[in-house]
């Protein structure tokens, strides 16, 4: 009987660079796939039927899957006036917390802590895009279109997708509780009016621009300055933003 191997798997993916639902259950694997799910498939004997429909399921599409926002075009073809990244965090989560935010064009840079010791990495998320769009419709005005970037898919899949759904049904979920909700209206607000875009960006992984607004946050939830941040990075690195 033949067996699985590594081979078949990786020839396996979708088109998306995964494996579905389906190919897993063929196998006997429950969805969600645990760490190291592989393993447990390599070597074991299958049918040679059950290796062609593992292969074949790779193709099997999902019925009404709303497209994460690193998947969407509403970014693309879009050519900003301003571009800003905004990161927040706590450190322990919950716990205090601090939001940053970095304005490419100008290298105008703010950062603040949350006043409460039992904040969220959520709200401090939301706080620095509010604060972003605060400084935007102040100094650059309404007519001036905007691009902002955040590491979080919470916030931009929420300001992007979900949040005009949020605002039709009266800040209410079906079957919960809406988190953040005087966070949002107040998001909502501060976007009226504005030519403004939401960009997702993975987080820590070398985006200058990400990891000073990461700085920032940090320094912000200590009671600092975005001119003590600039004091702690290496020269190379702050002469981006002089």
């Amino acid at each position: 009987m033949p067996i699985m191997t590594n081979e078949v798997i990786e020839e396996s993916k979708s088109s998306a660079g995964g494996w579905t639902k389906a190919q897993l259950a063929v196998v006997g694997l429950e969805w969600p796939p645990k760490n190291g799910w592989k393993l447990l498939l390599i070597g074991k004997d299958y049918p040679q039927a059950t290796l062609d429909r593992f292969k074949e399921l790779r193709t099997c599409r999902v019925k009404n899957r709303k497209p994460r926002i690193e998947e969407s075009v509403a970014y693309v073809n879009f050519t900003p006036d301003f571009t800003i990244y905004t990161d927040g965090g706590c450190w322990p989560n919950p716990g205090p917390g601090g939001w940053g935010f970095v304005c490419v064009e100008t290298g105008f840079e703010d950062c603040g802590g949350s006043g409460d010791s039992e904040t969220t990495n959520n709200r401090q998320e939301i706080t620095a895009v509010l604060a972003a769009l605060k400084h935007h419709r102040k100094i650059n005005g309404v007519d001036k279109s905007l691009r902002i970037v955040s590491d979080s898919q919470y916030v931009v899949n929420s300001c992007s997708l979900w949040m005009k759904k949020w605002k039709r049904n009266g800040w209410t979920l079906k079957k919960a509780t809406l988190k953040n909700v005087d966070l949002w209206k107040q998001i909502d607000e501060a976007m009226s009016g504005l030519n403004v875009r939401f960009q997702w960006v993975k987080g820590h992984n070398g985006n200058t621009y990400n990891e000073l607004a990461d700085r920032l946050a940090e320094k912000g939830a200590k009671g600092g300055t975005a001119e003590e941040v600039n004091s702690d990075i290496d020269r190379e690195f702050a002469d981006m933003f002089r």
